[in-house]
């Protein structure tokens, strides 16, 4: 029995590469991709309070052209859990890769790829967070994403974003 799951969540660490995997499953399945970090930050790359961030989210995710489906990635996502954790059909976690997402962040900053503005932090911002967020970031995903997994959803867990990407590819494709 095939199921191609309509509303996908695509988590892990700064510089994971959830947004190339959600680009392409996106692509791939024909759904709007939202790049959460452009709904947690503001014009200037500064976080939002976590009740402007949770109002925006909901917002955002009630609008009509999403109520068929969406893929949407991000990082900070324990706030908007009703909004993106609880509608997903399907889970792809990318394993924290520390020397990769390092790379990725350095190679950004080179590029100046500007994606879901979270790259306009300088670099050392950026790897300072990445620094002081993951043990309890991560912590917090393998939890929820355990937890998602005991509901019932589909939970994909690979180390490499290009692993993800064939993993969920071949989950919709089934």
């Amino acid at each position: 029995m095939s199921f191609t799951p309509e509303h996908i969540l695509i988590v892990g660490p700064i510089g994971a590469g959830k947004s190339f995997v959600a680009d392409r499953v996106g692509e791939q399945l024909d759904l709007p991709v939202i790049h959460l970090d452009s709904i947690m930050l503001t014009d200037e790359g500064t976080p939002k309070t976590k009740e402007v961030f949770v109002a925006d989210a909901t917002e955002y995710f009630s609008r009509p052209e999403l109520s068929s489906g969406w893929v949407a990635d991000g990082t900070t996502l324990g706030s908007i859990r009703d909004v993106v954790w609880e509608p997903a059909e399907l889970i792809g976690y990318v394993r924290p890769n520390f020397v990769l997402n390092v790379a990725r962040l350095a190679q950004r900053r080179l590029t100046h790829d500007t994606r879901g503005g979270q790259n306009d932090h300088p670099f050392m911002e950026q790897y300072r967070r990445m620094r002081t967020t993951r043990p309890g970031d991560i912590e917090k995903l393998d939890k929820t994403t355990a937890e998602f997994r005991a509901k019932g959803v589909s939970v994909i867990q690979r180390a490499s974003s290009g692993g993800l990407l064939k993993s969920i590819l071949k989950h919709t494709s089934d």
